[in-house]
């Protein structure tokens, strides 16, 4: 069964957890949620989501993808040796990694993106180009095993995306 991996922090932004997690589940993908520590996290407006583990513990023959929600959970995440190393190891494996509106800061911290296509939320195009990525500001951008999504409203078009990458790489 496949596995995806959905990292959060608090003040995720939920339309970005929650239409994915459950798009997943549809998929019939096993899903982990997975935090610094191993606890309850709310997000921008109130809904809590526990984690089933803590980051560090996540190992890369445990899961087949990896999802980074936006809000503002990212500025936490990617400031965390854990959550980098696992992107890192991810992309080294070619295993498909998901992330929407301000997610791809994750990456960019990860050094993944350097020389890549991606897009992400408008206000985080700067810091994307400066970090050497091809920003597109397109609703979704795919490259390689990469999916970045511009945002909420993007959701529909960025999981068609995402889904495939992972049905393509999963074989």
């Amino acid at each position: 069964m496949t596995k995806i991996a959905i990292l959060v922090d608090d003040l995720f932004d939920e339309r970005e957890f929650i239409y994915p997690f459950y798009r997943f589940l549809e998929e019939g993908y096993n899903v982990l949620v997975a935090g610094k520590e191993k606890k309850e996290y709310t997000s921008k407006h109130g809904f809590c989501v526990k984690t089933q583990l803590k980051i560090s513990q996540v190992k890369l023959n445990m899961i087949d993808a990896v999802f980074i929600p936006g809000g503002y959970a990212p500025e936490k995440l990617r400031n965390d040796k854990n959550v980098l190393d696992l992107i890192v190891k991810c992309d080294g494996a070619n295993k498909p990694i998901g992330a929407i509106c301000h997610g791809p800061l994750v990456l960019v911290a990860a050094g993944i993106l350097k020389n890549r296509k991606a897009t992400g939320y408008h206000t985080i195009k700067k810091e994307m180009i400066n970090s050497g990525v091809f920003y597109t500001g397109v609703p979704v951008e795919i490259d390689k095993n990469v999916v970045t999504g511009s945002g909420p409203s993007a959701l529909p078009e960025f999981m068609k995306a995402f889904l495939k990458t992972i049905a393509i790489r999963t074989q």
